[in-house]
């Protein structure tokens, strides 16, 4: 069987590998541009059928969070290349790391995708590096009655580095934004 650290990570911590960053006010003002000053990602893979690991992100910036909800996967090669084996973003310099996608609806139902974005897997995974596309499918709360909106992200916001937090502080993450989800 192939590696896969992220599914390890999950299983470690029960279900849930959380990673964590907030950004302080000195932080800020040496990175302007920037509007992020807090992110929470969530994988999850915790029922038997569940089809694959879940993923719940958070991003705070000055206005209502955006989250945002699909699915992730470690990928040992070729994380960075579309189907034409072109580069998809060139400040993911790596050829392994965690693959996600982003969905429009939490069911799987729509067709609409949400986007893709390569996380590199840091330091055997006490810390991620995800990096975002220009336009990312969100909503602006834990209500998911309505399919997600498209939200431009800011150049400086597009990279996103956490570290590996307790499962508890990605909880309510969990619990109050997509519960139960994914089970197709």
């Amino acid at each position: 069987a192939a590696a896969d650290p992220l599914m390890d990570a999950v299983r470690a911590d029960g279900g849930t590998a959380c990673f964590t960053r907030s950004y302080d006010a000195a932080w800020l003002k040496a990175h302007p541009g920037q509007t992020v000053r807090e992110a929470r990602f969530a994988v999850t893979y915790d029922r038997k059928d569940q089809a694959w690991p879940a993923m719940r992100v958070m991003i705070r910036g000055s206005g209502k969070p955006l989250y945002l909800f699909g699915g992730c996967g470690y990928e040992a090669s070729g994380i960075n290349r579309g189907v034409q084996n072109d580069i998809l973003d060139p400040t993911f310099k790596l050829d392994s790391g965690v693959g996600c996608h982003m969905m429009t609806d939490v069911t799987g139902a729509s067709a609409e995708e949400g986007g893709d974005f390569p996380v590199q897997w840091g330091d055997g995974g006490r810390f991620i590096q995800a990096h975002l596309p220009d336009s990312v499918a969100a909503w602006r709360s834990y209500d998911v009655s309505r399919y997600a909106q498209f939200v431009d992200v800011a150049r400086a916001d597009r990279i996103i580095r956490l570290t590996r937090a307790p499962a508890s502080q990605c909880r309510e993450l969990v619990a109050k934004f997509a519960p139960g989800q994914p089970d197709n």
